[in-house]
């Protein structure tokens, strides 16, 4: 890669979005950990519940840091993964068995904001031009 890659130089709105979407992934962490304190589920699905967790935050950081080398693709699968989320949360909070505290809500709403946001900078004329830029294929190292 040289310095005229696109990849040197991004645009204000995606470094932004990138950071928002960080932030988020943090929030949701908090979320996890609150929910798995207030509920002491018994240690098997603790585990399974610790595993499944981890395993989409480190897809989403993957997906996040493969913006970050140009790929349209991990942009349009962030906003599907996000879109899938925030409805199975609103149908979640329908649900008898679910209790969130205010925090928890809260928590919740500032990281739903933190998507949308990002969400529309990654989806803004500078970043479409850049993430246009430079085609680059699915695996290409």
């Amino acid at each position: 890669m040289t310095p005229d890659d696109p990849i040197f130089h991004k645009p204000k709105n995606f470094i932004a979005a990138k950071n928002l979407l960080y932030a988020s992934v943090f929030l949701s962490v908090i979320i996890f950990i609150i929910n798995n304190i207030k509920l002491s589920i018994s240690s098997n699905f603790l585990v399974l519940g610790w595993c499944v967790a981890a395993a989409a935050y480190i897809a989403m950081i993957i997906f996040i840091k493969q913006m970050g080398l140009c790929k349209k693709w991990a942009r349009n699968v962030l906003k599907i993964w996000f879109a899938i989320a925030f409805i199975s949360v609103i149908i979640s909070f329908f649900s008898p068995k679910v209790n969130m505290g205010i925090l928890e809500i809260s928590i919740w709403a500032v990281k739903i904001v933190l998507q949308i946001i990002a969400i529309i900078f990654l989806f803004g004329k500078d970043c479409e031009n850049w993430f246009n830029s430079k085609k680059y294929e699915m695996f290409e190292k």
